[in-house]
C-alpha cells in the first residue's frame, strides 16, 4: 500500500525481501520507480511485513 504526496511516495509494510521485483514492476507500471519511495512505515515487525524495508531504502 502507498501514499502519494508529490512525486514522493510513503510504502506501508514493504513485505518479503523476494517481493522487491513484483514491487518495482507495480511502481514502473504506475509512472514511479522505487527511488520515489521516501518513508517507510511498518505496522509491525514481522518477517511478512517488515523483511524488505531495507533494500527499499537503498
Amino acid at each position: 500500500m502507498f501514499i502519494e504526496d508529490e512525486d514522493n511516495l510513503t510504502l506501508i509494510d514493504p513485505g518479503f525481501l523476494a517481493q522487491i521485483p513484483v514491487l518495482e514492476k507495480y511502481l514502473q507500471n504506475i509512472g514511479y520507480d522505487i527511488k520515489n519511495v521516501k518513508r517507510i512505515i511498518l505496522t509491525h515487525v514481522h518477517v511478512d511485513h517488515a523483511q524488505a524495508a531495507n533494500e527499499v531504502k537503498r
